[in-house]
């Protein structure tokens, strides 16, 4: 994985969703832009053409399964616009009582949305290219955010060494990118 596809797919993403590097609610180390000098503009647009990010679904017995996609501009613009409506979506289910049952019917079309992107992505990549990894433990949580960012520390052991980079990684239904993928 490039890390300047991935910075540029990252900062275009948090743009596009109203968000920025010093956004806490991302968690963002504001200062993993500073020394960057790759294609990305202030404007939010990439320069580049190829945009990679990481896919990852929730496990129920914890934990998640990830694997890396690449899009195209195209694409990515719109893999934009779902995460947008999911977004919206964690927001109005966030301003109603869990287990209500407009919270319940929330939740639902939060999941519907995530299997239409899912689906999107699916079209849009090689089945036999995905390769997957999962991730559990004690350590790993499920917060069902539908995009994380994560950073790329200069010492992938210390958590205080300088941010080279960043990645995105979007929940995803694996089992919907896979019935629409092709090979």
């Amino acid at each position: 994985m490039d890390l300047n596809f991935a910075t540029n797919t990252t900062m275009t993403l948090l743009n596009r969703l109203g968000r920025s590097t010093a956004d806490a609610s991302f968690e963002v180390d504001s200062s993993s832009t500073a020394n960057l000098g790759d294609s990305y503009s202030s404007s939010g647009v990439s320069t580049d053409n190829y945009h990679t990010l990481i896919v990852r679904d929730s496990l129920q017995s914890g934990g998640y399964m990830y694997g890396a996609i690449s899009l195209y501009s195209q694409q990515l613009d719109e893999l934009s616009s779902h995460l947008v409506q999911l977004r919206d979506k964690e927001v109005s289910i966030l301003a109603e009582t869990a287990g209500s049952a407009i919270h319940t019917q929330l939740v639902s079309e939060k999941q519907a949305l995530e299997e239409s992107m899912s689906a999107f992505i699916g079209e849009n990549v090689h089945g036999n290219e995905l390769n997957l990894i999962s991730v559990q433990g004690s350590g790993v949580s499920n917060n069902n955010s539908f995009m994380d960012v994560i950073n790329i520390r200069e010492t992938s052991s210390d958590g205080t060494s300088d941010i080279v980079g960043m990645v995105s990684s979007v929940e995803v239904d694996l089992m919907e990118i896979f019935a629409n993928s092709h090979n």
